[in-house]
């Protein structure tokens, strides 16, 4: 091969070399681009709510917040919980339990006790009304899903996930932390003492107390993580 046929083949692969590395640093390569395009303070649906509050779970994702399940993400749906009225139609919070009426369908009833989730201030029955099934106390309900199966707590009528009712478990706290047993599975053990959560005063056997890890204090634990991992610090030893 010819040195000019040589050099025009390195030329080649530096510049390949150095977009690849730009379209890594730019992150090219995550979904995170699928985002860049999306303005947090427009409203494409044109219903009246701001696309960055049509993001449910507070990920910072909206293509993961579909209310009706009818493949259009919130933000892009004028009828948010595929009810049959538009979302600029449902302001208002006919049963007060915090959640507005564009995302409570009247036509669901989720607990099937015949009062549909709309009016429903206790939409999964367990007892707890919905406005009190936000466990990191920041007033939404959509990022809260203690056991992580999908079903944010305020539908879910097993918070924890651990098989016994949330219903049989409010009010109770077996081992005195400060946290109900419907928020703290009796199936599971977070330091590997061989003592379930449920029955454990110290979860992440981190030497610090259960109950002394509501940092700020509010009475809420799962708000509180000092080191931003996404592990409150009741159950996080590193924290």
């Amino acid at each position: 091969m010819k040195k000019s046929g040589i050099r025009r083949l390195l030329t080649i692969l530096a510049i390949t070399i150095v977009l690849l590395f730009t379209m890594a640093s730019c992150d090219f390569f995550s979904s995170e681009t699928v985002y860049t395009g999306i303005d947090p303070d427009g409203d494409a649906d044109g219903d009246g709510i701001k696309n960055s509050t049509e993001d449910l779970n507070r990920d910072g994702y909206y293509t993961n917040d579909d209310s009706d399940g009818d493949g259009l993400y919130n933000y892009q749906d004028p009828n948010d919980d595929g009810d049959g009225l538009l979302t600029s139609s449902e302001s208002g919070d006919e049963d007060s339990d915090g959640i507005p009426d564009y995302l409570e369908s009247y036509v669901t009833d989720t607990d099937t006790d015949g009062t549909d989730n709309q009016a429903d201030d206790d939409d999964d029955g367990d007892g707890l009304t919905s406005d009190n099934e936000d466990p990191n106390g920041n007033g939404w309900n959509f990022d809260d899903d203690t056991d992580g199966d999908g079903i944010v707590n305020a539908y879910d009528d097993d918070d924890d996930g651990d098989g016994t009712p949330t219903l049989s478990e409010y009010l109770t706290d077996s081992d005195g932390d400060g946290i109900f047993n419907d928020l703290e599975p009796d199936d599971l053990d977070t330091d590997g003492d061989l003592t379930m959560n449920q029955a454990d005063d110290d979860d992440d056997g981190d030497g610090t107390p259960t109950a002394n890890e509501d940092l700020d204090g509010n009475g809420f634990w799962f708000d509180d993580d000092p080191d931003n991992d996404g592990i409150p610090a009741f159950l996080d030893d590193d924290e």
